[in-house]
């Protein structure tokens, strides 16, 4: 029986949470526990905190220091973006992608499953259970499963994935579906996460506060609804512990800072010269 559900909503802010706008997310964060000082890992970018997630340590320790990264053990002249491909080639290179074990291979132990759905970036995905071809569970993707065999099953019961656009809505609900009939309805791991891309898409594009922002998180709100709606019905779940998750929030800033300028301009670097790993905000 599954024990705990997490739910991710990317980019979501504790003040974004309302009655009006996200009730059945007001509903829970009035019911439950609320954590006021819940707060990123730095640096505040998703894959890095979707790691700390799963491996319960900082960056410095599992490894992930970025959306993009520098990895000299591997390849020593190109920034890495932390997506499945590349990740994936560095565990084929014999690598570990993380440092630490993650959640999955911990909880194996006592021969418990973690299985995890995202419709966010693909290494987001990746690094919640990079090894569940050996340790158990799952992770799930539009664009990929570990273990990859599952991927042409869900095909098969669901068919293909709605292609990305904005809002994220009809891959997040697609995603909701897999995962009420899928992941909880058929393999009940003892611990099962699901992963909204929004708000933080649409606040990436249209910003903070923008209608465009807002709608997508209602509608990221009607699909949870969902969700809710089968733990309440379902006699296997309805004594499951379900946590609200968000990887971040936003801060305002005054102004960017060109790292690559003053890194030319300064003393600092040597005659090896230097890896920029841009990681946006």
């Amino acid at each position: 029986m599954t024990k705990i559900i997490l739910a991710v909503f990317d980019g979501l802010q504790p003040a974004q949470i309302n009655s009006v706008d996200t009730p059945n997310l007001y509903q829970v964060s009035q019911k439950g526990s609320f954590f006021e000082n819940h707060h990123p890992v730095f640096p505040s970018v998703t894959r890095v905190n979707a790691a700390s997630m799963v491996t319960g340590v900082n960056p410095g320790k599992h490894w992930l220091a970025g959306n993009s990264f520098v990895a000299r053990d591997y390849d020593k002249s190109n920034v890495i973006p932390a997506l499945s491909g590349q990740l994936s080639e560095i565990r084929n290179a014999g690598l570990d992608v993380l440092g630490v074990p993650t959640l999955q291979e911990i909880i194996s132990k006592k021969g418990m499953e973690y299985v995890a759905i995202g419709v966010g970036t693909s290494g987001n995905a990746y690094v919640h259970n990079p090894l569940a071809d050996l340790y158990g569970g799952a992770t799930i993707h539009p664009e990929f499963t570990i273990p990859s065999s599952l991927h042409k099953e869900l095909e098969g019961l669901f068919g293909g994935w709605p292609e990305e656009q904005l809002p994220n809505t009809p891959r997040y609900k697609k995603a909701a579906d897999i995962f009420i009939e899928y992941v909880l309805g058929k393999i009940n791991p003892e611990v099962a996460l699901i992963w909204s891309s929004e708000p933080d898409k649409s606040q990436h594009s249209f910003g903070v506060g923008s209608d465009a922002a807002k709608a997508a998180l209602v509608e990221a709100d009607l699909e949870f609804g969902r969700i809710m709606e089968y733990i309440r019905d379902s006699s296997q779940h309805q004594n499951s512990d379900l946590m609200i998750l968000s990887d971040h929030g936003y801060s305002t800033i005054s102004e960017v800072i060109n790292i690559e300028t003053l890194l030319e301009s300064s003393n600092l670097v040597g005659s090896d010269g230097w890896l920029l790993a841009q990681n946006g905000g």
